[in-house]
């Protein structure tokens, strides 16, 4: 049976909490949203018998330099800055989880304070949740030079300026640092599904309308997200090697 995206997050703030839907979702109500019911969706019960539950059960990627993004996957308190995170005796800020933490992963970037040497350095990853605390050893190595990071101001629809995107309508994005030839920016939508994260890239761009400020571009369609609802999607932009710049954006699928 296919599981929906819809029915299965939450929005707090600049995050979107995920959960795996136990059912398909329900049908929207007449505001194109959700009912409470279905929103809330059910908490699975901690059988008293399984044993403690570990807070971290991986990472994404494996090892990475710092400066890099790196995601670990997990059971975490939500929004993002209940949890207390640390890297390699770094603390990060609640400031500091990427959009599309959740409930289920924190998005972060290796702390390039760590100052790893070139062969590379075994570090331990802490968190501290309502749960508990863990510990898990991680490998990290020297930054890699990159290129600056592009900056988002806003993104609206384009015929309106409202901040609902349309799939199969024009967005702009206003902001810095973006590649004057609009094709050699990278640009994609990104909805998450329980664990799963589904990235869908941007192929139509405005070149006209395009600038090292402005992007122009089709709203794609997007994975996950029901015909005829509205839901949450993080946008990326980078240029070249750059680290991605997310946004929180809201999305209609016709």
């Amino acid at each position: 049976m296919k599981r929906s995206l819809v029915g299965c997050l939450v929005v707090t703030g600049q995050f979107i909490t995920a959960c795996e839907p136990s059912a398909p979702s329900s049908a929207p109500d007449a505001a194109g949203g959700l009912d409470s019911a279905t929103m809330s969706g059910d908490s699975a019960a901690a059988d008293n018998n399984s044993g403690p539950t570990s807070i971290i059960t991986s990472f994404d990627p494996p090892e990475a330099a710092v400066g890099q993004i790196l995601t670990v996957l997990g059971n975490f308190d939500f929004p993002p800055g209940l949890n207390s995170l640390m890297i390699g005796g770094q603390v990060i800020s609640p400031s500091g989880f990427r959009p599309d933490s959740n409930n289920l992963k924190l998005s972060v970037i290796i702390p390039v304070a760590i100052a790893p040497p070139l062969g590379g350095q075994d570090i331990k990853v802490n968190v501290v949740t309502s749960a508990g605390t863990d510990e898990k050893g991680y490998r990290v190595f020297p930054a890699v030079a990159t290129d600056p990071s592009p900056s988002i101001a806003s993104i609206v629809n384009e015929s309106n300026n409202g901040s609902l995107l349309l799939v199969g309508q024009n967005a702009k994005m206003t902001g810095s640092g973006f590649a004057s030839a609009a094709a050699n920016n990278t640009l994609v939508f990104k909805t998450t599904v329980g664990a799963s994260t589904y990235t869908v890239p941007v192929t139509d761009f405005d070149l006209a309308s395009s600038d090292s400020e402005h992007l122009v571009f089709t709203v794609p369609p997007l994975q996950g997200l029901n015909t005829g609802v509205t839901g949450p999607a993080i946008i990326e932009v980078s240029v070249g090697t750059s680290i991605p710049e997310p946004k929180l954006v809201t999305v209609f699928q016709p």
